[in-house]
């Protein structure tokens, strides 16, 4: 190929787009059910729309979880490291059923994206943080990170809707 570029290739081949961003018609209410997230959440659902953690399209599966943990790649044999989960309520969630879309809320219950439910299940955080972080240790701020967590998890592709609105939004870069 005689074109070269200066720009990396993205990890895994393909740079992810799961931006939907819609205007003020997006309506809260064509989601029966529906997930507020924390701020962590919503900073992984946003580093997944926008490409960051290219390849996923949306939150990991289990499958997906133990390839990582036991090869830091995914099952695919792309390099992945780092688990990208969506824990929620056990109480919350226990309606929500495979094939459902789900609507995704900030702090201030306003719409910001949906999940497409492929799966939801349990998994055994001191696995997950014993293979992050080689450690259970309370005292790691990762693992505390990870006992902090529920240890039930959505998977499923994404959309985003709404990005956040940062103090320092100007300086926030994506892939694309």
């Amino acid at each position: 190929d005689e074109n070269t570029s200066s720009i990396v290739k993205p990890h895994g081949g393909k740079l992810i787009n799961q931006l939907s961003i819609v205007g003020k018609d997006s309506n809260i209410q064509k989601f029966v059910k529906t997930i507020e997230l924390n701020l962590n959440q919503q900073s992984d659902l946003e580093q997944i729309a926008t490409g960051v953690y290219s390849p996923l399209k949306g939150f990991m599966t289990k499958t997906e979880l133990k390839s990582v943990l036991e090869n830091m790649r995914l099952p695919d044999g792309t390099i992945f490291p780092l688990p990208i989960l969506l824990d929620v309520n056990e109480e919350l969630i226990k309606n929500v059923k495979r094939g459902e879309i789900v609507g995704l809320l900030n702090l201030k219950k306003e719409l910001i994206g949906s999940i497409h439910v492929t799966e939801k299940f349990k998994f055994d955080k001191k696995v997950i943080s014993k293979n992050v972080y080689g450690t259970v240790d309370k005292n790691h701020p990762g693992a505390k990170i990870i006992e902090n967590l529920s240890d039930i998890f959505l998977a499923g592709e994404i959309k985003l809707f709404k990005m956040r609105n940062l103090d320092y939004t100007q300086y926030q870069l994506t892939p694309k």
